[in-house]
């Protein structure tokens, strides 16, 4: 899996200088993975600079490509890390701001109903495409040693961050590995 990915893009979803992401976290269950961070959620964007519908961040994120462009402070300029996961399950639920907008993969079931998640944003990928990612989920969380050795190279790069961050990993809803 690439959580790496979605780590970045948590880090970048700063509001500004002095508001930046400051709480990730990666909750790993046996049929879904929960991604959350107290960051700016992705619709944010087009209000403040006043784009046009095709330059939202969410309609980047999910039919386009990213919605950075060329900068060379930030990464993730094609979109792939987030469209990663739709290879893996079948929906992406983004919530933010007590909303929540449930796809399929291929767009057909797109839902939208209230939630709970007033902070930031909290990204859920559910319904595993294949038994290899359901083997990958329970490995996960029978053994979540198994996550930190995975993701070692970015949990070097995040305890050396010049900024605060609590980066947590939970197993089904308990939390099995943090920094502070």
């Amino acid at each position: 899996f690439w959580f790496t990915e979605l780590v970045q893009n948590a880090l970048d979803a700063g509001w500004d200088d002095d508001n930046q992401t400051s709480r990730i976290e990666i909750n790993i269950c046996n049929d879904k993975i929960e991604f959350s961070h107290n960051g700016r959620p992705p619709h944010f964007r087009h209000r403040i600079l006043n784009h046009k519908v095709e330059g939202s961040e969410l309609y980047s994120m999910v039919w386009k490509g990213s919605t950075k462009r060329a900068d060379i402070g930030t990464e993730g300029r094609f979109g792939i890390g987030f469209k990663f996961w739709t290879y893996h399950f079948n929906y992406a639920t983004l919530e933010a701001e007590n909303w929540s907008c449930k796809w399929k993969q291929d767009l057909t079931d797109i839902k939208l109903s209230s939630s709970n998640q007033e902070d930031g944003m909290r990204l859920i990928f559910s319904d595993c495409k294949s038994e290899s990612t359901k083997r990958k989920l329970h490995q996960f969380c029978q053994n979540p040693i198994a996550v930190v050795e995975e993701i070692d190279r970015l949990l070097s790069g995040i305890s050396m961050l010049n900024r605060s961050l609590k980066f947590s990993i939970l197993i089904n809803g308990e939390i099995a590995w943090s920094i502070d």
